[in-house]
């Protein structure tokens, strides 16, 4: 059943000989560093960021950047010449002008790519022309698939430089091949590559949005650049933190509340460029409900949820740049996400909680050597991925794989850079450690070595015009002169070949002999600049897979179930035509756009079958996608409009008849408009925007519907060293609007007093999973099923709901800045913290339960208490004048507080058979969330004033999962510990009513 000790060493052995050749090409410096040509390819320079602020205004992420520019080796995701025009990106520019909710929403704007959503427990995933097997790169790490869908809706888009979309061929050096999570080792088709944002100068920004389903958001972001002075080490430091939440559709139990940070910094000592990046969220959601008449009954009584999902993403990266020629890249990273997949039902109180893990650790080693218009990189990558607890669809399934690669990549540039051959190679070998084939398998295989995967590919790009003085002919026509950009035409080819011998340790299915997995894939481009209004591009792509292996059924054989294998061979062919252009940039602003069309001429594959229109009904990936983005910027306001149409393809998605339906065949459109202005010293940006504007309620997944139309707002302030303090043109009233003195405007600060109340939110207490201990996960038969029942019955008297309340007095102070934004209107910030007196609150509940093997009966009392330490919030507001001394006004923003709670569980049980049980959870945490209101405040002497106000605040759910532990006396005659696991959360939300005064400033 598994693979050889000796076979094992032989494949890995051919990958450790690629550290020899890595070593090599490192003592090659030793003769490079006295030669003196320049390279032609370049090797960047500091990425510290402070260069670029230090004379003048910074650059863009693009430009000043090393590890961004796509021909400088310092960027760990840089693609072969011939890939360029295969790959597409999103810059930070682009980021904001789209205003995608997350990066699947963002995603939605790439060429050839599908995203999908489905209520369950991996809810995001992705096909690149047809393929669902891919992985994401995440400042230099590679996050597998799975990981991704868990991790990546919580990373805040406006935290991005860079959003990178790499494709088929292209992707040899970015990342293992063979994914993880994966039952059949199938190759993955592409990556995503997503670059946080490095500050270049002393930067801050704030954010705060609120749109439809109730969904509210606040940011803060704050970057300082050090050693701007000679002789001082470069370096910078970033920190950004996000709360957001959405109700979702009534009924649909889509909800989410989420909480996420992001820290980085990096420094630079000579050669040597070294950052780091930091991501945590937690993240509490729904999963959405399918649709009635459509989905089976049981999963549409599925309740789930994650409560929470926490993430964990550090990577550490080192650039160090040997001399002109020589620069070598290092990157560490560990990745982690941890849930509890609440598993509800809609149709009745029981309820279980399963408590998931995984984790990824990672090194990759790169060494690049330029000289003289050539390029050699040689590199090792090791990956390891486990998870003791399973995820998402193997849940309460261990399973541990790793990968150790090696891989390089050569291009040699001729003809003054007219042409450019490049050829790259991967070798991945992977090894799954425990695992099993299918979900719901009990039985484990162990120490199952894939075969080695040869990756090598081969490209070339010709630029047949350039050099040759064309662009200067008929430079006076200036735009519209087509042979300018003639000179640019760029054709390109790749061709990449992987093979895999048979797997070890699998049954092959009757009449089914399993062959080594081949997979030919070839792509072909050209670039045609001929207007700067119209740049299209054509992409063909051709992929054959022959022999891919996936589990065909599992049967049970003595006990255990035994998986079979079967194999199959697809072919999947289509264009890709892009067409970009700025369509003017006179008197009438900027006009900008993009365009794609995708279209798959032939999806074939043995279990599907060929694309016919007479029978589509197995057809399960779209034949036909369009994107187009217009954007126009005049004066201070900037719109875009965002169209994406996918055509009808086939999905079952639980479906009530067991058939496959009709979904996609729909065309969605996004618009957003902006307006820019000054606050103070703070560039402001206002924007409306509408997310699915037609209202169409489409489907990815059959019986999951899209949420519809999505309106809102967001506000952006942000301030950094080069933004100016002058008003833009035509703002000046916004400044200026009354040069009178007035005591409306300016800095203040207060005291203030009042009460908090109105938080009837209980605490409640769930049945979790209940497990054996010891048990590793097997089937071991009847001997401990006592001890389980007794432990799911524990869990079960425990669940109760304690009805509290919590309030008291509060009292503190605020600190807010006032300005005119006219004459009668008053616009400002305000941010202020109370202690709070006397807000806590205890309760209790008896409950029991009936053990069903024994009959013994469970009772359990239950004692809570819940507490409110402090709350502050940081809001917005606006008022009106209405008289000279009078400002009712309106306000909100984030809302902040230390609230805790612990619940006591006892219980006790009429069999001797089963000890006296008791447990004890709880949380006391920093929360935060949102506050909004209105009051009015009356100045009644000079520079003195006094306001009553009324806030409601809601810091969201609080939760904390633990376990109660028993011993099982005679279970079987086999003594066994058992344990039950229960949850408890609440909700602290409530209101606020207090007066204050304040004394403003002159």
């Amino acid at each position: 059943m598994t693979m050889s000790s000796a076979a094992t060493r032989h494949s890995r052995d051919a990958v450790y000989s690629t550290s020899s050749a890595l070593a090599l090409s490192v003592v090659l410096t030793v003769a490079a560093s006295a030669q003196e040509a320049l390279p032609a390819i370049e090797i960047g320079g500091t990425s510290a960021g402070s260069n670029a602020a230090a004379s003048g205004a910074p650059l863009a992420p693009q430009l000043a950047r090393p590890d961004l520019q796509p021909d400088n080796v310092a960027n760990a995701a840089r693609v072969a010449t011939s890939s360029r025009s295969h790959t597409q990106t999103f810059t930070r520019q682009d980021i904001q002008e789209l205003n995608p909710q997350d990066v699947f929403g963002l995603l939605r704007n790439a060429t050839s790519i599908l995203v999908t959503y489905q209520g369950r427990k991996f809810p995001n995933n992705l096909k690149f022309r047809g393929d669902g097997n891919f992985g994401f790169i995440v400042d230099g790490a590679y996050v597998s698939a799975q990981t991704a869908g868990l991790m990546m809706q919580s990373l805040p888009v406006s935290a991005l430089d860079q959003v990178d979309v790499v494709r088929d061929a292209s992707a040899l050096t970015l990342g293992p091949l063979v994914d993880f999570g994966s039952s059949s080792g199938a190759l993955n088709s592409g990556f995503v590559v997503v670059r946080t944002h490095t500050p270049q100068e002393n930067e801050m920004e704030l954010r705060t949005a609120a749109q439809s389903y109730g969904g509210v958001l606040g940011s803060a972001y704050g970057g300082y650049v050090f050693g701007k002075k000679p002789g001082e080490i470069p370096a910078f430091i970033s920190g950004f933190i996000k709360k957001s939440s959405d109700d979702g559709p009534a009924n649909g139990s889509n909800w989410n509340d989420t909480v996420a940070g992001l820290l980085k910094g990096g420094f630079t000592v000579g050669p040597l460029d070294t950052s780091f990046t930091l991501f945590q969220s937690s993240t509490r959601y729904g999963f959405q409900q399918g649709t009635f008449g459509e989905q089976t009954a049981s999963t549409l009584a599925q309740k789930w949820g994650y409560s929470p999902i926490e993430s964990t993403f550090l990577s550490w990266n080192s650039t160090f740049r040997w001399d002109e020629h020589n620069v070598s890249l290092l990157t560490l990273a560990y990745t982690r996400t941890e849930d509890n997949n609440v598993l509800a039902s809609f149709n009745s109180p029981n309820l279980t909680v399963a408590n998931e893990q995984g984790y990824t650790g990672q090194i990759n080693a790169r060494h690049s050597f330029t000289y003289d218009g050539t390029l050699a990189q040689l590199g090792l990558q090791y990956v390891n991925w486990a998870s003791p607890s399973g995820q998402t669809n193997y849940a309460n399934y261990a399973r541990k794989e790793d990968t150790l690669s090696g891989y390089g990549n050569f291009e040699q540039k001729l003809l003054s850079d007219r042409l450019i051959f490049d050829a790259s190679f991967r070798l991945d070998n992977h090894f799954d450690y425990i695992g099993v084939d299918t979900a719901g398998t009990t039985k484990y295989f162990y120490n199952r070595g894939f075969p080695l995967a040869v990756n090598y590919a081969g490209g070339a790009t010709v630029k047949p015009l350039q050099g040759w003085g064309i662009g200067e002919l008929g430079a006076s026509l200036g735009d519209f002169n087509p042979l300018a950009g003639l000179a640019n035409v760029a054709f390109s080819g790749r061709y990449s070949h992987t093979e895999q011998s048979d797997m070890s340790g699998v049954i092959a299915d009757a009449n089914v002999t399993l062959l080594p997995e081949k997979q030919d894939k070839y792509e072909a481009g050209v670039k045609i600049p001929v207007f700067r209004w119209f740049t299209p591009e054509v992409t063909y792509f051709d992929t054959e897979i022959q022999n891919n292996k996936q589990p065909s059924r599992t049967v049970t054989v003595n006990n255990n179930n035994v998986t079979y294998w079967t194999q199959g061979n697809t072919s999947r062919k289509g264009i890709e035509a892009v067409a970009t252009g700025v369509l003017q940039d006179e008197l009438l602003g900027k006009t900008t756009y993009r365009g794609s069309y995708t279209r798959l001429t032939e999806v074939y594959s043995n279990s599907l079958g060929t694309y016919d229109w007479l029978n589509p009904y197995r057809f399960q990936t779209p034949r036909t996608q369009i994107n187009f983005a217009l954007t126009h910027a005049w004066d201070r306001f900037t719109g875009t409009v965002a169209l994406n149409h996918v055509s009808m393809y086939w999905s079952n998605g639980f479906a009530v008849d067991n058939a496959y339906h009709q979904v996609g065949n729909y065309t969605t459109l996004d618009a957003n408009i902006a307006y820019n202005f000054q606050l103070m010293d703070w560039d402001a940006r206002l924007t409306f925007y509408g997310r699915n504007i037609t209202n169409k309620r489409y489907e990815t997944i059959y019986t999951y519907k899209a949420w519809g139309a999505v309106w809102g707002s967001e506000l952006k302030l942000s301030w950094g060293e080069h933004s100016s303090p002058a008003p833009l043109p035509g703002m000046a009233w916004l400044a200026t609007a009354d040069d009178s003195p007035s005591p409306w405007s300016g800095l203040y600060a207060g005291l203030n007093a009042g009460g908090v109340f109105g938080d009837g939110h209980g605490v409640n207490t769930v049945p979790g999973t209940s497990t054996i201990l010891g048990d590793g996960g097997d089937d071991k038969g009847a001997v401990g099923r006592p001890a389980t029942f007794f432990g799911r019955t524990s869990a079960s008297s425990a669940a109760s709901t304690i009805p509290m309340g919590i309030g008291g007095g509060i009292g503190g102070a605020q600190l807010g800045y006032n300005w005119r934004l006219r004459p009668d209107v008053i616009g400002g910030f305000e941010a202020d913290l109370q202690g709070v007196a006397g807000a806590s609150a205890s309760g209790s509940a008896l409950r029991s339960a009936t053990e069903p093997v024994t009959g013994a009966n469970v009772v359990t009392a239950t004692k809570a208490t819940k507490s409110l330490s402090y709350l502050g919030t940081a809001r917005g507001r606006i008022g009106y004048l209405v008289t000279p001394t009078l400002l009712p006004y309106l306000t909100a923003g984030l809302a902040y507080g230390e609230g805790g709670f612990s619940t006591s569980l006892t219980q006790v049980s009429t069999s001797a058979s089963f000890a006296p049980n008791s447990g004890t959870i709880g949380s006391s945490s920093i929360r935060i969330g949102w506050s909004a209101g209105a009051g009015g405040e009356w100045m009644f002497r000079q520079n003195w004033s006094a306001k009553l106000e009324y806030l409601r605040y809601d810091l969201g759910n609080q939760g904390a999962y633990g376990d109660m532990a028993g011993y099982n006396l005679t279970a079987a005659g086999n003594p066994g510990l058992y344990a039950s696991a229960v949850i408890s959360s609440t909700r602290l939300a409530g209101h606020i009513v207090r007066a204050g005064v304040n004394y403003h400033f002159e």
